[in-house]
């Protein structure tokens, strides 16, 4: 199977920053405007976060940001990374358009030694015909360097050092290729390898990257609508900033997907983190990895131990880590956005949630989370099915309960139906075979129109309608 993407290797790209499962040495603290537990120092200077208020307006932000040097203005969660003098830090605390202070701390890539697609089904999915193709995953690592394996579709470099995508530690060309390596008769294959790869570098030759790169790649991931951030990073440091971060990028669509971490403890951050999904790592016997973390946010788990992928020396290399299960989580979510391109990111992590295999204790644990991911399978075979009539319209469509937060709807079953998909403000908001669904993203006092369509594989019949108002 040949890959028929048009991609140009000679675009600016973004160096890929990889969280890894090895975390940061840094003690857990919580930064705020009255108190910072833990500083980077760099020339004299605190590298800091300031995280402004929601009402302060540019002349406020401007009088604050000249007590120092700006080096990230951080839109995303209306913030700037600062390097500023010691003795200024205490009178920016108290001052009243400052929201919080924290340090602009650096995370780690986790790498160690060096088998997967077959443990999780991808050989059966591509033969189904699902490759990826038309999907977009931002790789937040330490870069991709060229490799006659890889196609890197565009990026951007957030680290201070150099301009270009090439990756200077060889973490995230590694963690690439699990993704989106080309099915072209050479060395690997991706679980996704039509896939759209973007390199955004935020993590330097050693592995380490600073808090306000990492946003800013998030932040280039949402205005550059992407449909998949991966990061094999991660830190035992909790950072309000981060957590902002990736929330805005969930509320835009995107998945996050971030390493559980390789100290056999306690999930990682961003991967703890109600708004990423955290992947736990497993062995050739489908087995916890001895280094994995574990915990109740370990949503997935996926193959980590003695992966074979793509070097940045432009051959191929084993390594072991969260970091390399991290990967094949993206990449199925890329097999399942092409699947049906119409769910959104909350149907799409519903659907990873149903396609995997259960390991350890029945249904979702602390260790393999809800099981060993499983990738998709078209299923259909035109010749040998029947023809079957699209559905009618589903009756009885109504709103059984309004609130100020949520309406629920309901509707009457129709036998031919094999799914019902739900739009608000000709928006999709669901799509399965439920007979009712609760929409929680409402305001109050607010007007909204939902329509129901029933379908099935000939298509989908025609549409009924409401008009709600919350209370």
């Amino acid at each position: 199977m040949k890959n028929n993407k048009k991609k140009n290797r000679k675009m600016n790209l973004v160096n890929v920053m990889a969280v890894s499962a090895l975390l940061l040495s840094i003690p857990v603290s919580t930064a705020s405007a009255k108190a910072i537990d833990t500083v980077n120092v760099v020339g004299g200077k605190e590298k800091l976060i300031i995280n402004f208020k929601d009402d302060v307006n540019e002349k406020e932000k401007s009088q604050i940001k000249r007590e120092g040097k700006i080096k990230r203005n951080l839109e995303l969660i209306n913030a700037v990374s600062m390097e500023i003098d010691s003795e200024k830090v205490e009178q920016l605390k108290k001052n009243p358009n400052v929201k919080s202070i924290e340090p602009d701390i650096k995370l780690n890539i986790a790498q160690s030694i060096g088998y997967g697609q077959e443990g999780v089904n991808a050989p059966e999915s591509w033969s189904s015909g699902l490759t990826g193709k038309g999907t977009k995953v931002a790789v937040i690592d330490s870069g991709v360097s060229t490799h006659p394996d890889l196609i890197v579709s565009g990026g951007q470099s957030f680290v201070d050092y150099t301009n270009s995508y090439a990756d200077d530690n060889g973490h995230g060309t590694h963690v690439s290729g699990i993704i989106s390596a080309e099915n072209n008769d050479i060395g690997v294959v991706g679980v996704a390898p039509d896939s759209d790869i973007f390199a955004l570098k935020a993590m330097d030759q050693y592995g380490s990257g600073y808090l306000s790169d990492i946003i800013e790649a998030i932040d280039w991931s949402v205005a550059n609508n992407m449909d998949v951030i991966n990061m094999s990073l991660g830190t035992t440091q909790a950072s309000s900033a981060l957590k902002s971060a990736v929330n805005k990028a969930y509320q835009n669509g995107i998945l996050v997907v971030a390493a559980a971490g390789n100290e056999s403890s306690s999930v990682n951050y961003p991967a703890k983190y109600s708004s990423v999904i955290a992947v736990s790592a497993t062995d050739e016997n489908n087995k916890l990895a001895y280094f994995s973390n574990y915990g109740q946010e370990v949503e997935v788990s996926a193959p980590g131990t003695n992966i074979l992928s793509t070097s940045s020396l432009g051959d191929y290399e084993n390594m072991s880590g969260t970091s390399m299960a991290t990967p094949f989580v993206a990449g199925q979510l890329s097999l399942l956005k092409e699947l049906d391109p119409t769910y959104t990111a909350v149907q799409l992590r519903e659907e990873l949630h149903k396609n995997v295999l259960d390991l350890g204790t029945a249904g979702k644990d602390k260790f393999y989370g809800y099981g060993l991911i499983q990738a998709p399978v078209k299923s259909v075979n035109p010749e040998e099915s029947e023809v079957v009539s699209t559905p009618v319209t589903p009756s009885n469509f109504k709103a059984t309960k309004v609130t100020n937060r949520y309406v629920t709807l309901n509707w009457d079953s129709i036998d031919n139906a094999t799914y019902y998909q739900v739009t608000r403000d000709n928006v999709v908001v669901y799509k399965g075979s439920n007979l009712t669904f609760t929409d929680t993203s409402v305001s109050r006092y607010k007007t909204y129109l939902y329509k129901i369509v029933a379908g099935n594989e000939s298509g989908t019949g025609d549409s009924a309608s409401i008009t709600v108002k919350t209370r």
